[in-house]
């Protein structure tokens, strides 16, 4: 898609933030872009233009608006990730094993990154563009793994953290300065 679309699907989001209480206004201020079509894989299986007024998958999610650690949840981030999941029918093959297996690949695929460089280099590492984007990319599969395994066996990640925190408090006490 086009820059000047994903400006005008933008100006839409913006102008509708809730495409889920305009989606006839949203239908018919979109059906005024000539040649203006998408697929809603998530909504209508994905080989049919929508025709509900949503916003394709990727659209719902601006860049400067919501993908930042304040404007997301950890339910949201969830939900994107069994989206996504569930587009591609992962569901029977993601069983608790197999996503242990992924978050340990994955965070073996980030450590690599940083194997046997120094302290230094590694800190070079993590502001040098190109390494900084493969670092990214290792968080998010290790990140993709540990929501979806949440996600389906009904781990509250919030509440892990936290019971977890007050464990290590205890066993790893403040040192008096």
């Amino acid at each position: 898609m086009n820059q000047y679309k994903k400006q005008i699907f933008y100006g839409i989001y913006k102008t509708y933030h809730s495409i889920y209480h305009y989606p006839k206004k949203v239908l018919a201020y979109s059906s005024n872009i000539s040649s203006f079509s998408f697929n809603c894989p998530y909504y209508h299986g994905g080989d049919s233009p929508c025709v509900a007024g949503h916003l394709p998958y990727f659209l719902n999610m601006p860049d400067k608006i919501q993908n930042s650690d304040q404007n997301n949840t950890v339910e949201s981030l969830k939900d994107r990730v069994a989206r996504f999941c569930e587009e591609r029918n992962w569901d029977k093959e993601h069983k608790p094993k197999e996503l242990a297996i992924g978050v340990v690949t994955e965070a073996s695929e980030l450590l690599e990154i940083f194997r046997f460089l120094s302290e230094s280099a590694c800190l070079e590492a993590v502001t040098d563009s190109k390494t900084r984007q493969k670092i990214s990319e290792e968080l998010a599969d290790t990140l993709c793994f540990i929501l979806r395994f949440a996600q389906l066996y009904q781990f509250d990640l919030s509440s892990c953290l936290k019971d977890k925190l007050a464990k290590n408090a205890i066993k790893y006490p403040v040192s008096p300065h």
